[in-house]
């Protein structure tokens, strides 16, 4: 794999995942919101750590193998159902796939790879049956790569993130692993960094 998942280590990424969280075409579609500087980035990741709750689940950031660059993140973790002010947070019983990363690293195939090692992650670590992908209708690239990863739709919903439009995305997890991942079965037990 030419990228990996390393623990959040909040000093060190703060400062660099920057780039990711103040860029406005990357942020577009994951809160909208940029962060002008590491002190807003490291009260994302905390929120977001705290969220995730314990592994096998989690929230990671994506390194680059060769130049041990970090270029996004990744996640495994069960999406909020609510989250307006007079209703606290409440978290879905499903658990999501999400992955984000610097606009430079578009169109390196970094997507699938991720997505291809979470999944088998996914079956062989955290011994789950279902996962599903939410994205933005406009999120042509992630609509894309659900169906690439083999997500089925299963239409707009409005029951996720404070209630707007999502497309949602499911996939049945096979116990056998090359129904689903072909030739790459067994990248998730390389997906982290310094194993």
């Amino acid at each position: 794999m030419r990228v990996g998942l390393r623990p959040i280590d909040l000093e060190r990424h703060s400062v660099e995942l920057l780039p990711l969280y103040s860029d406005p075409v990357a942020m577009k579609f994951i809160g909208g919101q940029t962060m002008e500087d590491a002190g807003a980035v490291r009260l994302f990741l905390e929120r977001r750590l705290k969220r995730c709750g314990a592994p096998p689940l989690g929230f990671w950031a994506v390194e680059e193998r060769g130049t041990k660059a970090v270029i996004g993140t990744a996640l495994l973790d069960h999406p909020p159902i609510s989250s307006t002010q007079a209703d606290p947070v409440r978290m879905s019983s499903d658990v999501q796939i999400g992955l984000a990363l610097r606009q430079d690293r578009w169109r390196f195939g970094y997507g699938r790879e991720l997505g291809l090692a979470l999944l088998d992650y996914a079956v062989h670590t955290c011994r789950l049956n279902t996962l599903i992908a939410l994205a933005e209708p406009e999120h042509r690239v992630s609509v894309h790569l659900m169906e690439t990863l083999g997500f089925t739709f299963d239409g707009e919903t409005h029951d996720y993130y404070g209630g707007i439009a999502m497309y949602r995305y499911s996939l049945v997890l096979p116990r056998d692993e090359a129904a689903v991942l072909g030739d790459d079965r067994g990248v998730g037990s390389k997906i982290f960094v310094g194993e």
